[in-house]
């Protein structure tokens, strides 16, 4: 949900980020930086693009049983 909100606020990731006081870690992941929560970003970001060659490689380097990508996603929705 986020990798759409420069576009709702009419705004570059960055400033959007900043606007909202994202926690520095979660900002790094979600500009493409380097760190443990850029995985899990990629890996929703392959799952909702439907990119399954992508997010078998990525849940694998995660240790992420891949079948349980959409339990956790569709948790992570209702919890929104």
């Amino acid at each position: 949900m986020f990798s759409s909100l420069p576009d709702i606020l009419g705004l570059d990731i960055d400033e959007a980020l900043e606007l909202l006081q994202i926690h520095q870690d979660i900002r790094k992941a979600l500009t493409g930086k380097e760190c443990e929560l850029k995985q899990l970003v990629d890996i929703v970001l392959a799952y909702e693009g439907a990119d399954w060659v992508a997010l078998n490689r990525l849940s694998a380097r995660c240790k992420l049983p891949v079948d349980l990508v959409p339990k956790f996603y569709q948790q992570m929705l209702e919890e929104m």
